[in-house]
């Protein structure tokens, strides 16, 4: 009998342990976004491939999956249920179940970011910082530590934009905050996050934050809290990368090939029913609202 080697090691616990294929962004999530409107889900790497679901990793064993599925069912049913399927943010109490949650989410994107790019925009001592989140957060998550330290989690209820203010967005950005599924990491001089973004609810993983003040009502407390319609104050810089990352799917979409863009229409006309009650339609409203034609200018069902 051969020995066990790391591919069968459990990432977060290390036992050797046959692996599952872990959601990074959990199941619940993409079973949303297709409930929405969105039939068929692509990635903006590739705009050309249909996929079923979202991004997996052999990544950990049954147990420590069994372990977050409480946290998941928790956070599906008291918060992303509410909110995402009927629009209305909730106002609840909760305790160290959400700060786990969301640790466990910052954790597993990290782990998958990590084995996918160099983490290039980082500099030397957000990466090192990377490392130290990453075993932070594990050992928080398996109960070895109280506290996940200083790299703090924060949740972010996206709503739409109204009106056009001083940061230049794309003709998408409703449709990016309201509906798109992605994880990114985010770096400048005074802040470093792992961003996993599901639906309208962006968490923050944070690596490095040299300025928490400009961070307002969206920071998960580990002895509990409140969830409940606020007002969020967040830095001018974040709703510019959030523009960013709405530009880079907007401009993925020119990629999408004619064929593509047949099967598209086809699924649009088939399912035209659905889609005028959809999510999805309310979002592309949205950015009607605010850039006219102009909003449809790269969507595949003009």
């Amino acid at each position: 009998m051969s020995n066990p080697s790391d591919k069968e090691r459990c990432r977060l616990c290390k036992s050797f342990s046959p692996l599952q294929n872990s959601h990074i962004i959990p199941a619940f999530v993409f079973k949303w976004l297709k409930y929405g409107g969105a039939g068929h889900i692509r990635h903006t790497g590739n705009m050309n491939k249909r996929v079923q679901d979202g991004a997996t990793e052999k990544l950990l064993c049954a147990n420590c999956e069994a372990l977050f599925n409480i946290w998941e069912t928790k956070f599906s049913n008291q918060i992303f249920n509410p909110f995402c399927y009927d629009g209305k943010l909730p106002s609840i109490t909760y305790d160290d179940w959400l700060l786990k949650f969301c640790v466990s989410v910052s954790w597993r994107s990290l782990s998958y970011m990590r084995s996918k790019t160099e983490f290039s925009h980082y500099n030397e001592t957000q990466k090192q910082l990377a490392d130290h989140a990453s075993e932070i957060w594990a050992d928080f998550l398996l109960g070895k530590r109280k506290h996940p330290a200083q790299f703090e989690q924060h949740l972010i209820p996206f709503g739409p934009i109204r009106n056009i203010g001083e940061i230049i967005f794309p003709p998408n950005i409703n449709r990016y905050l309201l509906r798109m599924i992605e994880i990114d990491t985010g770096a400048s001089s005074s802040a470093a996050f792992i961003f996993s973004k599901l639906g309208p609810l962006g968490l923050l993983g944070f690596v490095d934050l040299q300025k928490p003040e400009q961070w307002s009502g969206s920071k998960i407390r580990l002895r509990g809290g409140r969830i409940h319609p606020r007002v969020y104050t967040l830095p001018h810089q974040f709703g510019d990368y959030l523009g960013s990352r709405a530009k880079r799917v907007w401009e993925a979409q020119a990629n999408t090939s004619p064929a593509q863009k047949e099967r598209i229409k086809a699924t649009f006309l088939n399912n035209i029913d659905a889609f005028a009650t959809s999510q999805l339609r309310e979002a592309i409203e949205f950015d009607l609202a605010l850039f006219g034609d102009a909003a449809l200018n790269r969507d595949a069902t003009t």
